[in-house]
């Protein structure tokens, strides 16, 4: 009986929403461009090769090709916005020379999982500097990128800005999760004032949210209890002088949309009132770019 021959299971998989505009070959993976989806969404397949030593059912290996799919996308997810992957084969590969081997040969049967989506280009580079940077983080610190990571995926593709901005704050409660000690607000604040100082305030406050969309946040009227925090950021957005005090403003903006978030789980923003869906429709959106900055600073990620 021949030895030394490996297991090699060919896998295959779709990333929605990680657009590329040449075939990438990336961390032992194979990228390429694929046609949009039905909905007109970019979308990317990709694919790499498992060995095993030994003889393992088809179940062992869709574990192990899910698990290395996942990893890759929380890299794709902080330079896009990408949806959940979906392995869809895992073929034995060289069955053949196994068989002419004598050696045993596992059983497999076609599949399609579903892991139950901002999509900029993304080249190369990008997708090497996120996986690079992924990997430097300590595995407690991986945890808290992977458990975010899976609830901005779900931003992909979800028309709802009621659905997308639940699933986007919930992805934020995850990063400053560990500031909690003195409640939520101050989690919030200390979070906020750690990852963003006075030159990355007002570069997100200037360069990566609408200005339109600050002053549709600042007259939502929205209450912390009996704070009028929205007043707050009006007031403070009209001052001349409102970028030397960058950080401050930015609390404030963040705040906001914590009470949107309250407003929104407690029933007063309703979803059949046009104004309440364009008010969580700019929430969305803002809480987004403030993630995604906050994940890329704290990374050491140029952002796009």
């Amino acid at each position: 009986m021949s030895v030394g021959i490996p297991y090699r299971w060919l896998v295959h998989f779709v990333v929605p929403g990680l657009r590329i505009s040449e075939p990438i070959s990336i961390d032992q993976m194979q990228l390429r461009p694929t046609a949009l989806d039905a909905e007109g969404r970019p979308q990317a397949e990709g694919s790499f090769r498992i060995e095993y030593v030994n003889c393992v059912q088809q179940s062992t290996v869709e574990e192990d090709a899910g698990r290395r799919v996942e990893d890759f996308v929380d890299s794709a997810s902080l330079v896009s916005t990408v949806g959940h992957p979906r392995v869809v084969s895992v073929r034995l590969e060289n069955e053949g020379d196994l068989q002419e081997a004598g050696l045993p040969i596992p059983i497999s049967f076609p599949i399609t999982l579903n892991y139950e989506a901002m999509v900029p280009m993304v080249n190369r580079d990008r997708l090497q500097a996120a996986i690079t940077a992924r990997a430097a983080l300590p595995m407690d610190g991986k945890q808290l990128q992977h458990r975010a990571s899976r609830w901005m995926r779900r931003l992909y593709g979800d028309r709802d800005p009621f659905n997308s901005f639940v699933s986007l704050w919930v992805a934020f409660n995850v990063l400053y999760a560990p500031y909690y000690g003195n409640g939520e607000q101050e989690a919030i604040i200390q979070f906020v004032g750690e990852r963003f100082d006075v030159g990355a305030s007002r570069e997100l406050l200037e360069r990566r949210i609408a200005s339109d969309s600050l002053t549709r946040l600042a007259t939502s009227g929205v209450r912390l209890r009996n704070r009028p925090i929205a007043d707050e950021l009006k007031e403070s957005l009209a001052r001349h002088d409102v970028l030397r005090d960058a950080c401050g403003v930015l609390i404030l903006l963040v705040l906001t949309l914590y009470a949107a978030r309250n407003a929104l789980i407690h029933g007063d923003l309703l979803d059949e009132n046009r104004v309440h869906r364009e008010l969580v429709r700019v929430a969305r959106d803002v809480l987004a770019s403030i993630i995604h900055n906050a994940l890329h600073r704290q990374l050491g990620l140029a952002l796009a």
